[in-house]
């Protein structure tokens, strides 16, 4: 009795593998069977270029209008020489700094649009006033 015992035994042991093998290949299979029925996200369609509203104009005159800030920008960039728009407002800056100081030109070699200089003063004038407004006391600032 003792040897069926034994033999129980491994015949227990052995279906108790055979029925974690089992339980591993139906995860197996209902991982496959999710991703059949994963469904991709819809292609998102772009805009015809009839479509898009050009309201940004280069400022040098080309002609040319875009549809985005961004797209205008990297147009003055590469056609232009204007370098980014930090780097047309720094130099704007600096040089209303050395105009108010009576300073010589600092070097550059950036291509600024026409009346870029004229345009950016009165922006930056006005930004002063606005601080003075909100507040309630008086800004050196060089240009007013």
């Amino acid at each position: 009795m003792k040897e069926d015992s034994g033999g129980l035994k491994k015949q227990l042991i052995q279906t108790s593998r055979d029925l974690e093998q089992l339980q591993k290949e139906t995860l197996c299979i209902k991982h496959r069977l999710s991703l059949l029925d994963y469904q991709a996200p819809q292609k998102k369609n772009r805009r015809t270029a009839d479509k898009v509203n050009r309201g940004f104009i280069c400022p040098y005159l080309c002609g040319k209008s875009y549809g985005s800030d961004i797209s205008l920008n990297l147009h003055i960039r590469l056609k232009h020489n204007g370098g980014s728009k930090i780097q047309r407002e720094e130099l704007a800056q600096r040089m209303l700094l050395s105009l108010a100081k009576q300073e010589p030109m600092p070097e550059h070699n950036l291509n600024l649009p026409p009346k870029f200089l004229e345009q950016f003063c009165q922006h930056y004038s006005q930004f002063a006033k606005e601080l003075e407004l909100t507040y309630n006391t008086s800004i050196d600032i060089l240009l007013k």
